[in-house]
């Protein structure tokens, strides 16, 4: 299986976490799954779409947690204010 490129570096910053439901309708209207790379460079899925985020906590393939996903992504360090939002 060949690698999904990253499509979109996410910005991480204070900008971001001050207001990311204005981040998160842009990238909804763009398309509803995207491949975004984390602030440590960790390639995930970042599901915008209420019927694909719905479809995706429903799948036992995918993590809905950190502890519960693959070894890459549970040594990826998480920044603060989204460490508490999960």
């Amino acid at each position: 299986m060949s690698e999904i490129p990253v499509t979109l570096p996410m910005p991480f910053d204070d900008e971001f976490y001050a207001d990311p439901y204005q981040a998160y309708a842009e990238l909804n209207k763009a398309a509803p799954i995207h491949r975004i790379s984390t602030p440590s460079g960790a390639a995930v899925w970042l599901l915008t779409g209420y019927e694909e985020a719905r479809d995706g906590l429903k799948n036992k393939r995918l993590a809905r947690h950190q502890s519960h996903a693959g070894p890459d992504y549970q040594q990826d360090v998480i920044p603060g204010p989204m460490r508490r939002a999960i």
